[in-house]
């Protein structure tokens, strides 16, 4: 059963990342919710194993290197032309 509350805590956790990271870079994105919950969830996965990698006992690193990989994954995604910035 603790499991199911972790997957759900991740997908949680990834939407409100996801929406951060679109916060943060600059402009507006042409990005579905749905893409945008997926791109905060793959960033969260990256950060929880890179967070516990680089500091195994502490909480808090993996929420913010799940951040940091949901931002510079969306610096990527518009740099390389898979998401357009929006026209107004």
């Amino acid at each position: 059963m603790g499991w199911i509350i972790g997957i759900i805590g991740s997908i949680v956790a990834g939407a409100i990342i996801g929406f951060v990271a679109r916060a943060i870079v600059p402009g507006k994105q042409d990005l579905s919710t749905t893409m945008t919950v997926g791109l905060g969830i793959v960033g969260m996965v990256l950060g929880q194993i890179l967070g516990r990698i680089i500091t195994p006992n502490n909480e808090g690193v993996p929420w913010i290197a799940g951040t940091i990989c949901a931002v510079l994954a969306l610096f990527g995604l518009v740099r390389s032309g898979m998401v357009k910035k929006a026209t107004a």
